[in-house]
């Protein structure tokens, strides 16, 4: 006999494969900023998460000005390249980002992604080059996840789970987490500093048992909505 609670449990099962395998490459979050960075909120792609706002060292501001749809910022100005990383961490220029899971739910974190290059606002001269570096609150912002360096010409980088789990940080379940891109250019005069463009958080989410009863709830309500 094929009960109530038979039907249940298979959706239930049925649902959670189907978040498993849909979810593999999903993009949980970006933050894409819009028209000159007027916008500082995330697109969550319907993810049972809540993402941060950007948000702002003491040492980086966003820059005045029209840059189309990016992040413009103006960082810390450093010396040259073999200072810039400890410049940008001793005088908190950075951006700060994150999600945090809905109840009942996890995040399985594979990759950061962003975009990045150098700028100067007035066209006058070259732009300089940035040096950058990743960070989470997973150790209190202390060890590097990914550096780099990077000049005129914008980059895509991807910072993937195994450099999580090389510093042993585990990622498969995540309730939060915070980043902070830490940047800092030398190499011209300021105004200068670094553009950021389409940071996203790629992962997998996770249902526990609220998230699966929910997805239970929704399977059965689509199926009385169909009889």
């Amino acid at each position: 006999m094929f009960s109530s609670t038979t039907a249940l449990r298979t959706i239930t099962l049925a649902s959670a494969m189907a978040v498993t395998s849909a979810a593999t490459a999903d993009t949980i979050t970006r933050w894409n900023f819009g028209n000159d960075g007027a916008t500082l909120t995330a697109n969550t792609f319907n993810s049972p998460v809540t993402a941060s706002a950007m948000a702002f060292g003491s040492g980086a501001s966003q820059a005045a000005g029209s840059f189309g749809d990016v992040l413009a910022l103006d960082t810390y100005m450093s010396t040259d390249e073999s200072s810039a990383l400890a410049d940008a961490m001793s005088n908190d220029s950075y951006i700060e980002f994150g999600v945090t899971t809905d109840a009942g739910w996890s995040l399985d974190l594979n990759l950061v992604k962003f975009r990045l290059s150098g700028y100067d606002p007035d066209g006058e001269v070259t732009p300089p080059s940035v040096a950058w570096a990743l960070r989470t609150d997973l150790d209190n912002f202390a060890s590097d996840i990914g550096t780099g360096t990077n000049g005129v010409e914008f980059t895509d980088y991807e910072v993937e789970k195994i450099r999580f789990s090389n510093l042993g940080f585990d990622t498969d379940s995540l309730q939060s987490i915070t980043f902070r891109l830490y940047l800092s250019h030398w190499g011209t005069t300021s105004p200068t500093g670094a553009v950021v463009d389409q940071i996203q958080l790629n992962g997998q989410m996770v249902p526990g048992p609220g998230g699966l009863l929910a997805l239970t709830g929704m399977c059965l309500a689509r199926r009385r909505r169909r009889r």
